[in-house]
């Protein structure tokens, strides 16, 4: 969000605090567009409050108010780190439709990210007491403007639907399964291009069958004047069918990407890591 817009985003913002607990009409998954152009709307600002149904659902897979018949395979938290410093949280997860600890007989599969942008500074000395510094030319707390995350994908593409949950609890909540997101997802689709790369809904030419793109924002100290620590929930499901008896899924290199795109004044920044991913064979 541009600077100039930040009073009018802070108004509805200041809305949304009171009304963020109003689930939508209807909840429900959205698939990925297989036919151009690749990019779908949400959400995006000035934010609509309570927001509409699009893509949106209540809980975490498996729980109140999520997809029913989930059950958790894989969780993990890492660091995000940006030259050498530690400016965030992932939490990194595999869900299945399945009861007890058994997947069941569909490969349904479902990758959860959610980040914790990271509020304590280890800078010294101290140039911003807001967050960590990364860079020794900028002063912006580091900014995630858009999520990326390896799905199956070829060229005839392969469906994939996405959802997601802004939480429930407090905005300065420490606990991933529920602490609240403030800005909600804008767009999502399959593409390897966020913010001042691409132009929504975007073109053949931006479409990446292999990943797909959630353009959230996350600072925990924003240019614009609206922090949002928590990003939502973001969940993608597939059939994920390889892995015989064994695991469908694995923690691949490469497999999450985090882009910093210059919404306002920062420095574009791309951070890949390692995240779970379905296997591809």
């Amino acid at each position: 969000m541009k600077t100039s817009n930040a009073l009018s985003c802070a108004m509805v913002l200041g809305a949304a605090a009171a009304l963020f607990h109003q689930a939508p009409a209807q909840a429900t998954e959205c698939l990925l567009p297989d036919m151009d152009p690749p990019i779908i709307t949400v959400n995006p600002k000035p934010f609509t409050v309570p927001p509409p149904a699009t893509c949106i659902v209540g809980g975490l897979p498996g729980g109140s108010g999520g997809l029913t018949g989930y059950i958790l395979k894989a969780t993990r938290t890492a660091n995000i780190t940006v030259s050498g410093v530690n400016v965030g949280t992932l939490y990194d997860r595999v869900y299945c439709l399945g009861t007890g600890s058994t997947c069941d007989a569909t490969n349904t599969f479902m990758l959860a990210t959610r980040v914790r942008m990271a509020a304590t500074p280890v800078n010294f000395p101290a140039r911003n007491p807001n967050c960590p510094l990364w860079s020794g030319t900028s002063n912006d707390c580091f900014e995630i403007n858009n999520f990326f995350r390896n799905i199956r994908g070829t060229g005839a593409s392969l469906s994939a639907w996405v959802s997601y949950w802004m939480g429930s609890g407090s905005t300065s909540g420490t606990d991933p399964d529920n602490s609240l997101a403030v800005k909600y997802l804008e767009y999502t689709g399959k593409t390897y291009k966020g913010i001042n790369q691409v132009v929504p809904p975007g073109s053949a030419a931006d479409r990446d069958n292999g990943r797909v793109m959630y353009w959230a924002d996350t600072n925990v100290f924003d240019p614009d004047g609206v922090n949002s620590i928590w990003s939502p929930w973001l969940f993608v499901r597939q059939n994920c069918p390889f892995g015989g008896t064994s695991d469908h899924y694995a923690l691949t290199s490469f497999a999450i990407k985090y882009w910093q795109g210059g919404e306002e004044t920062q420095i574009p920044t791309n951070i890949q890591a390692q995240a779970y991913a379905c296997k591809t064979s």
